[in-house]
């Protein structure tokens, strides 16, 4: 019960800081001729964040005209927020969990633990729907905690990079503390073990595998989808199920295995770049371009007032 009144008050909290999102007129995206494609899961409890989150990237990127936006939807959103937001953003596309599309279980026909995480961890929505669904190659992979309060150049650039010669993915960073090259003796045993595993279905990615940040966040990832394998993501969530309840760190945990197989993934591309961490920051601490506010700070009061402001200035860009 205490946790119910304190999450209730915490969400009335940032519903009030959210106000200025109803003086922002609706931002029209992109349906055609798409440079890329952006995509988010979002529930009915965030589905303001959510609507923060697109209005600050649309605002300050500049990018509604070429960027496609796709949002996938969880069983808690009705079709009250659908219409919503297909008023805030006209031309998007809106997409329910378990999608009855058919080349999502053509896609994961060969795989079967990735149908079953897909079946039961609503978080590889943002891998497997963004994937398999997606109407552009190059994707933009956004969490609603997410504001933005200055042009966010870098993905711009990658946005804007001519296919011949695309830029490399990029990812999000957590901290620059010692965990984030080394996670400890016991994590990067697992990690070993897991490495292992994908060695025997996918070798030659298994040999340029190497995890450079073990704070890796999926917050906002910027990649191109064709080079996602899954032959890696099922050899991984195979070893998770065999490894259940694990207390090793959040890598091993059904609520971010999604991010995990993401980072897997990211570590087989040697161009892989992290954001700027003074510039693109996971916390409540200060960046210059955004920040991923993550679920325990974005009701703070310091999280709050920049939200409310980065929604002000919205106003006249």
């Amino acid at each position: 019960m205490f946790y119910r009144l304190k999450n209730l008050r915490n969400r009335i909290r940032i519903e009030r800081h959210l106000r200025p999102l109803r003086d922002l007129p609706p931002k029209p995206v992109a349906t055609q001729n798409l440079a890329a494609e952006a995509h988010l899961l979002v529930g009915r409890a965030h589905l303001s964040m959510a609507g923060a989150c697109l209005h600050t990237f649309f605002a300050h990127s500049g990018l509604s005209n070429r960027v496609g936006l796709t949002i996938h939807l969880d069983a808690t959103v009705g079709s009250r927020g659908r219409r919503w937001l297909e008023m805030r953003f006209p031309g998007v596309r809106c997409i329910p969990h378990h999608a009855p599309d058919p080349k999502l279980p053509a896609m994961l026909a060969p795989y079967p633990v990735c149908r079953s995480y897909y079946q039961r961890v609503l978080m590889m929505t943002k891998l497997f729907q963004v994937l398999a669904l997606c109407r552009h190659r190059r994707v933009i992979l956004l969490d609603s905690d997410m504001i933005f309060h200055c042009r966010p150049q870098a993905l711009i650039d990658w946005v804007d990079a001519p296919e011949s010669q695309p830029s490399p993915p990029r990812y999000l960073r957590e901290s620059d503390d010692a965990t984030d090259r080394d996670p400890g003796t016991a994590a990067r045993e697992k990690f070993d073990e897991i490495i292992s595993r994908i060695s025997l279905v996918a070798p030659d990615l298994a040999s340029n595998l190497r995890i450079p940040h073990f704070s890796f966040n999926a917050g906002l990832l910027a990649f191109d989808t064709t080079r996602v394998s899954l032959p890696i993501v099922e050899a991984w969530l195979g070893w998770l199920e065999a490894n259940p309840n694990l207390k090793l760190g959040r890598w091993f945990t059904p609520w971010c295995c999604e991010q995990t197989a993401y980072m897997l993934n990211f570590a087989t591309w040697r161009d892989a770049l992290p954001f700027d961490m003074a510039d693109y920051a996971c916390g409540p601490g200060p960046a210059r371009i955004c920040n991923h506010f993550l679920s325990p700070h974005y009701h703070k009061p310091q999280c709050l007032q920049r939200v409310t402001a980065a929604l002000e200035a919205c106003k006249s860009l």
